[in-house]
Order: C-alpha cells, then sequence, then structure tokens
C-alpha cells in the first residue's frame, strides 16, 4: 500500500486531523530545541520563510488564504514597534496582554 501523504483525520466527529507519523502520540519537540512561540516563528523561518504558518478562510463558502512564515514574523515586529512606541520599555518587568477573540485579525 502507499503510505499516506497528507492529514488524516482522527476524530471524524470533531474533524480533528494529523500528521500521518503522529496519528497516536504527539511530536517531540524536545529534539527541535524550540521552546517558545517565538522560536517556533524562528524555525519555521528557516526552515522555509515562504511556507505558509497558517490558513484562514472568512467562511466556508470561500478558499482558504495563507500567511507565511515571514509574513507573519513581519506583522509581529510591526506590532511590537507600534507596542514600544507607546511609551513601554522592553524589559523583563514589562507585561504586555491582548485578550481578545480567537480570529486572523488579532
Amino acid at each position: 500500500p502507499i503510505p499516506p501523504t497528507g492529514a488524516v483525520e482522527i476524530d471524524p466527529k470533531e474533524h480533528i486531523y494529523a500528521h500521518p507519523k503522529y496519528t497516536d502520540r504527539l511530536l517531540d519537540t524536545n529534539t527541535l530545541d524550540v521552546k517558545t512561540i517565538y522560536e517556533v516563528l524562528l524555525h519555521g523561518i528557516q526552515l522555509g520563510p515562504d511556507r505558509p504558518q497558517f490558513s484562514f478562510r472568512h467562511s466556508s463558502d470561500q478558499p482558504f488564504k495563507s500567511y507565511t512564515y515571514k509574513q507573519v514574523f513581519e506583522i509581529i515586529k510591526e506590532i511590537g514597534s507600534g507596542i514600544v512606541n507607546t511609551g513601554l520599555q522592553p524589559s523583563s518587568e514589562t507585561l504586555f496582554g491582548i485578550y481578545a477573540s480567537a480570529s486572523v485579525n488579532y
């Protein structure tokens, strides 16, 4: 038999999909030396800056659109620059939170 190359549906009720190698376990990220969201982004940029980081669609009858790792990194830098320009000083003592619904816009 030909091994699957795409995502495998592991829960048909909830429509949850997984990589074929990890249908019964999680990927061990310790071997990647990636521990923070920022490191995940940098790792993705190293692997392929023009690969999609995430995809979305505004409704089920529209096609998916994607943001690449490079595009997301640029957006994050712009947001960070805007936050710093409000007068907040970057430090381990400065806390900043964003409370929003799960959306491509936030």
